[in-house]
């Protein structure tokens, strides 16, 4: 389930990243989601 969790965070990232004009920001959210994880 992991696996899938990751798949669906990429593809949730992906749809931010083409909404948000900060790329930079959303960088560092993920790097904070995955350092929790």
């Amino acid at each position: 389930t992991k696996k899938k969790r990751r798949l669906v965070l990429d593809v949730l990232m992906k749809e931010i990243l083409s909404l948000n004009p900060y790329p930079q920001f959303i960088e560092m959210t993920i790097g904070l989601v995955d350092s929790r994880n």
